[in-house]
């Protein structure tokens, strides 16, 4: 993606034929899955989750929590095997992909501040991409999360996405705050390469500040 105008420059996606020509194996060949298919991101949610403690004011790049335990009071939040982590900074969590510092940060905010950034983020919806087959992906109102759904949804679980969505969404905090509508064509011209229509990149919204990203 060209975060600064929301073009998609490559999209690719297996299983692929050489040719169109070739017997398809299985349907699934004629899928561009990075538009058709979702999954549990996981811990590069950690980005969203980042932006929305820092644009709440919740946490500072400053901010040191104790990860030395990820017992949450009736559940456990688990580091990835071989992570282990004490006293933390926000930065050295965010580098180190710590599951607990943003579990237990995640508590600082409300429900709702957290979910209204996902949605102004693209999740939950699908895009303006011309798939009539895309998913909107899975994000659940706070009115419908469990005691534990705040956390998880921190480091990246009991969500789903498309690749597009999520791709989006990065874009936005590297463009400076911006969500932008995916552009699959720029321009037409005609044979003899007179420009026929073009087509502006389209700011969907603003959902964070520079300073932020």
């Amino acid at each position: 993606l060209d975060p600064h105008a929301g073009d998609v420059l490559a999209a690719a996606s297996a299983p692929a034929l050489a040719s169109r020509e070739e017997a398809a194996p299985e349907a699934a060949v004629w899928n561009n899955r990075n538009f058709t298919f979702q999954f549990e991101p996981g811990s590069v949610f950690k980005i969203f989750t980042a932006a929305a403690l820092l644009r709440s004011g919740a946490v500072d790049t400053s901010t040191v929590i104790d990860c030395s335990s990820g017992d949450l009071g009736g559940f456990t939040i688990h580091e990835a095997e071989g992570h282990e982590f004490g006293r933390t900074s926000f930065l050295d969590g965010f580098a180190g992909s710590s599951n607990v510092y943003f579990a237990r940060a995640a508590a600082n905010l409300g429900p709702q501040e957290q979910y209204r950034l996902l949605l102004d983020l693209g999740f939950g919806q699908r895009t303006s991409a011309p798939y009539p087959a895309q998913p909107a992906g899975l994000l659940h109102p706070p009115s419908r999360w469990s005691r534990r759904s705040q956390a998880t949804i921190a480091i990246g679980q009991e969500v789903a996405v498309t690749p597009l969505q999520l791709g989006l969404a990065v874009a936005a905090v590297a463009n400076g705050g911006t969500l932008l509508a995916p552009r699959l064509v720029r321009e037409i011209r005609d044979q003899d390469g007179h420009l026929v229509e073009r087509r502006p990149p389209v700011a969907l919204r603003r959902v964070l500040p520079a300073a932020t990203t």
